[in-house]
């Protein structure tokens, strides 16, 4: 009998570090990438020559977003699956997690749906025209309305709507997937469907809307600004929708696989292969900076600045020699 409790023991024990190898390393390079690539990000967008374009604000919303989550949520529940393994279905620490991940979340596909409209209609816009962009009342307006949708997608659980507990891996919080509750399967049906059916269409729908208008109207030889303005606007189109096809693929298995658990009722993933999607979800936060400083001249030249890795050039007027 003790030799089986203590081989039992044994087997927990050798568990709980594979967890802490499997799941710990990837979590904090993640944690490390993330602090420091949004960190970088958020500091070059908000210089001068940055912060006016009518994305910028948006695009440091996002930031700010995943700054926050990799600061204030990540290592919450990092702690408990390393230094308090096994993690209660139900605590307060838990709750605090998933609460803050979907609103997060919801916030953010939300900050990309709204920059796939407003690229669209700067790709459209008449470059000769003034006033294109948005007055400042009105983005923060946006920027306001952006986090009302994250708070109203997230809150429900907290009012008895669903519940946030561990899920089947036991490495992460987030709502009752497997259950035969209408009220619960009504409250999963509504969060797919309004914080991510509708954002991902209205993103395809516009980055088609500006394939199809580029596509259209090609690139402008009879006017220089016409055609500088395409480019540039070009280049823009391909940095943001980079940007979001990475949100959307980190993010599509975890969603994948919970609308697969509701629909069978069951775990589709086991314990052991569960924990990649949400992996993949959390790292959703490290890509953007990457995307911004390979597809961005203005913003790669100003981090090089801003790190002072780009030295000044002095120019050392001689005295000019006598006849």
């Amino acid at each position: 009998m003790t030799k089986s409790v203590t081989n039992a023991s044994s087997t927990g024990s050798d568990d709980h570090v594979s967890r802490i190898w499997m799941y710990g390393t990837p979590m904090f390079l993640i944690l490390a990438l993330g602090v420091v690539g949004n960190g970088l990000a958020i500091a070059v967008l908000f210089r001068k020559q940055h912060r006016n374009k009518i994305i910028v604000p948006f695009m440091i919303n996002i930031a700010m977003a995943d700054m926050f989550i990799v600061v204030a949520s990540y290592p919450v529940f990092i702690y408990d699956n390393i230094f308090r393994y096994p993690v209660n279905d139900f605590n307060y620490r838990c709750v605090w997690y998933g609460l803050s991940n979907c609103c997060i979340g919801m916030a953010s596909i939300g900050s990309y749906a709204l920059i796939a409209v407003l690229v669209y209609k700067t790709v459209a816009s008449n470059p000769i025209k003034k006033n294109n962009g948005l007055s400042v009342r009105f983005r923060n307006v946006l920027l306001v309305a952006i986090w009302i949708y994250g708070i109203l997608c997230a809150l429900p659980p907290l009012l008895g709507w669903n519940l946030y507990i561990r899920g089947p891996e036991g490495l992460s919080c987030g709502p009752v997937w497997v259950t035969r509750r209408a009220d619960y399967i009504a409250y999963n049906i509504t969060l797919v469907v309004v914080g991510f059916v509708v954002p991902v269409s209205i993103m395809g729908f516009s980055y088609f809307k500006v394939l199809r208008f580029f596509f259209k109207q090609g690139l402008p030889n009879h006017n220089i600004l016409r055609a500088s303005w395409a480019l540039y606007q070009r280049r823009v189109a391909c940095m943001v929708g980079l940007s979001s096809a990475a949100f959307l693929l980190s993010w599509s298995p975890y969603c994948f696989v919970s609308v697969a658990s509701m629909a069978t009722g069951e775990h589709v993933l086991a314990a052991s292969t569960a924990m990649f999607p949400e992996l993949m979800a959390k790292a959703s936060v490290i890509y953007n900076p990457m995307v911004y400083t390979a597809m961005d001249t203005g913003f790669r030249k100003g981090l090089v600045k801003m790190l002072g890795f780009k030295k000044e050039r002095y120019v050392v007027n001689l005295p000019k020699g006598r006849n």
